[in-house]
């Protein structure tokens, strides 16, 4: 008797995690796909009302009917492995900085799932335009390609469509959200319904260093008074960026290891962004956080909290003796005639 594997309804919605359930992180995916076919720009079209069509299309390379298939419908594809670590880039896209790829394992481009069972891929590179509907299925396949369309074309990029029937959130929101998990790049645009997202900057740097906490791991970490940009007290925190984008949210705790007492006033005022190239290997796959054996992480939160409990006492020191003069300042003539009454030979 042959025997053969089958899936389980709703496999793939499982194997993706937090991406098929997450607005936020669906779009995060499908912006970090654009990135790393080498777009310049991605123009993302988010509707307010269900039933509405997603948009998320760039200007990156594109792909051929047999890359489609080979990369695209091949679950878990290792990018790594395939394509190397670095962008590939569209000649005519320009761009002067040179790229680490986000992408590991090949789950973020089925973000479309996050919001119906079927989504519409348009690719076009090599003079040809290739049109894929796929929909979730089970059985023998977890997602098949339903109808697929082939024209001449010109130039190079990808759409994604997806009907909104699910999982949609509040675009002023989403806009925040966005802005936050991507450092500032003037050579990669993001656009929400016509809207450029200025992505952070963090103008307000404090103090900077460089750790190598274990092994060839490098960390340069910047601290940020981030008190003029930053509306909530979730954006403080370390901020771990990785190859330019933030993995998880900030938090002044690491995978459970407190770094600071969050109630403290530097606490809700500071961000510590702490970034590298040199820790994608140990990071979950939605981009959620570091994977539960990243036996280093511990090293890596005591080097964190050494830096940032020495900026809280020179900055504590430096606060204390700033509200010192400006009430001496502030009262001076009062101080000079209490100082006279006190000693009449004045």
């Amino acid at each position: 008797m042959d025997y053969s594997v089958t899936y389980e309804d709703g496999f793939l919605i499982r194997e993706i995690g937090s991406i098929a359930t997450k607005a936020d992180v669906a779009i995060t995916e499908l912006i970090a796909n654009a990135h790393d076919a080498g777009a310049s720009e991605v123009k993302i079209i988010f509707p307010e009302e269900k039933g509405s069509i997603i948009t998320v299309e760039d200007d990156g390379l594109g792909l051929t009917e047999a890359q489609f298939e080979n990369r695209w419908l091949k679950l878990r594809y290792d990018r790594r492995k395939h394509q190397g670590a670095f962008v590939e880039i569209p000649e005519d896209n320009k761009l002067s900085q040179k790229r680490l790829a986000f992408g590991r394992n090949g789950v973020g481009r089925h973000a479309g799932l996050c919001f119906d069972d079927t989504y519409v891929v348009e690719t076009w590179r090599d003079s040809f335009k290739n049109s894929y509907e796929l929909e979730l299925t089970s059985g023998k396949q977890p997602i098949k390609v339903k109808e697929h369309n082939k024209d001449p074309s010109t130039g190079h990029g990808t759409r994604i469509k997806v009907i909104a029937n699910r999982n949609l959130m509040p675009i002023d929101e989403l806009k925040e959200i966005i802005s936050a998990r991507f450092l500032f790049n003037p050579e990669f645009k993001v656009y929400i319904n016509g809207k450029l997202i200025t992505l952070s900057e963090h103008p307000g740097i404090v103090k900077e260093t460089e750790i190598n906490p274990v092994g060839n791991i490098k960390i340069k970490l910047t601290l940020v008074d981030s008190s003029t940009v930053s509306r909530t007290a979730g954006q403080h925190g370390v901020a771990f960026w990785l190859g330019g984008r933030l993995l998880g949210n900030p938090s002044w705790s690491i995978n459970g290891e407190q770094v600071l007492d969050g109630r403290r006033s530097f606490a809700k005022r500071y961000t510590l962004i702490a970034q590298s190239d040199d820790l994608f290997d140990y990071i979950e796959a939605d981009w959620s956080g570091f994977k539960s054996d990243f036996s280093a992480l511990s090293l890596i939160t005591n080097e964190i909290s050494t830096f940032v409990k020495a900026c809280y006492l020179e900055l504590s020191k430096s606060e204390i003796e700033n509200a010192k003069r400006y009430v001496i300042d502030t009262h001076k003539a009062d101080i000079k005639e209490a100082t006279n009454k006190s000693d009449p030979r004045l």
